[in-house]
């Protein structure tokens, strides 16, 4: 009778021990932060998560995790990604959302930029690939070409928005990812607007960078977009001062404020004052906004703009030269007073 109390006592302190080493090792809560982003590089083994969550001191304590991850079989699947634990999380819940790679994405905006160089930079701070990885990538005329692009409309398929993505994506899947939103925008209803306008899909984005160039007044792209669809129709040169600007860019590797009378002669194909129609490519990514511009351009008669110094960011518009010139004169004017060269 002794003998079974006995063991019945040792078996209810078994249990007891057995359920509190559970509790203590699986279900205790175990992050020490209120919260904490683990990155795990591509390729990395469990002792590069160890050492992280070691040197950062995110565990209360690593013991009780380093078991849970041994029982759980963790260390045989370790998976890349970057992983957001917080003080709410316990051993269990930190090595499932690891091994199944259940990654928190990385959001990040793009907009306002003309270059390759400059995304790239945008992708490797918030991505795990550096920047030369990315610009490798973009630069690659076989890549522009896989996707129905060349090296001067590639950038027409990345649309500057807000995206989400893991942050281990390779340069490779962010542009697949981007070709997709490029195609979900050419919907049917827009490729018809396109063809009505008697431009490709490429056109229409190479003068939406243009057109958003010129002006970031939403309400005014439509009426810069007519004016420059009235000068190709008339088989005008655009003479777009943006596209003189980006030309000597491209020739001195620096960006001017004001265009001067020497700067209208730069031979380049992106000089729309020496070659009419657009040019080979786009001179920014231009964003939504200014391709449904575009696609829905205001109709009217205008064939001259020139920037308004009474409202800022706005244009004056005309159809008649001399008014243009007028108007001209006196936006010069005002440069001068304000010093800007």
């Amino acid at each position: 009778m002794k003998f079974l109390k006995l063991l019945s006592g040792l078996l209810i302190v078994g249990i007891s021990a057995g359920f509190a080493f559970y509790l203590y090792v699986f279900r205790l809560e175990n992050i020490r932060l209120k919260t904490f982003d683990l990155y795990i590089p591509t390729g990395a083994d469990y002792s590069t998560v160890e050492d992280s969550l070691l040197f950062n001191r995110v565990l209360q304590n690593t013991w009780s995790f380093a078991i849970a991850a041994r029982v759980l079989k963790y260390p045989q699947l370790v998976k890349p990604g970057r992983y957001v634990l917080t003080d709410k999380m316990n051993n269990k819940m930190i090595i499932d959302i690891l091994r199944t790679g259940k990654q928190t994405p990385v959001r990040f905006t793009f907009n306002t930029i003309s270059f390759f160089e400059e995304l790239a930079s945008i992708t490797a701070r918030h991505l795990e690939a550096d920047s030369s990885t990315f610009l490798n990538y973009f630069t690659d005329e076989k890549n522009a070409q896989q996707f129905g692009f060349n090296t001067e409309t590639f950038r027409l398929m990345f649309i500057p928005d807000t995206y989400e993505f893991f942050w281990n994506t390779s340069p490779e899947n962010f542009s697949k990812k981007l070709h997709v939103y490029y195609k979900n925008f050419w919907t049917n209803e827009n490729l018809e607007k396109s063809k009505k306008l008697k431009l490709s899909p490429t056109e229409v984005g190479i003068l939406a960078s243009i057109v958003e160039s010129e002006t970031k007044k939403t309400d005014e792209m439509p009426t810069v977009a007519g004016l420059y669809i009235n000068r190709l129709k008339k088989n005008i040169p655009l003479q777009a001062d943006p596209t003189v600007v980006y030309a000597t860019q491209l020739e001195r590797g620096s960006r001017t404020r004001r265009v001067y009378f020497k700067d209208l002669k730069i031979n380049s194909p992106y000089n729309t004052y020496l070659y009419k129609g657009l040019p080979p490519g786009p001179i920014l990514f231009p964003s939504k906004a200014a391709l449904l511009a575009v696609l829905n351009a205001e109709k009217h008669n205008y064939l001259y703009m020139c920037a308004d110094p009474q409202r800022p960011g706005y244009h004056l518009f005309t159809a008649d030269y001399q008014q243009h010139l007028r108007n001209a004169a006196q936006y010069h004017k005002w440069l001068n007073s304000q010093k800007i060269n």
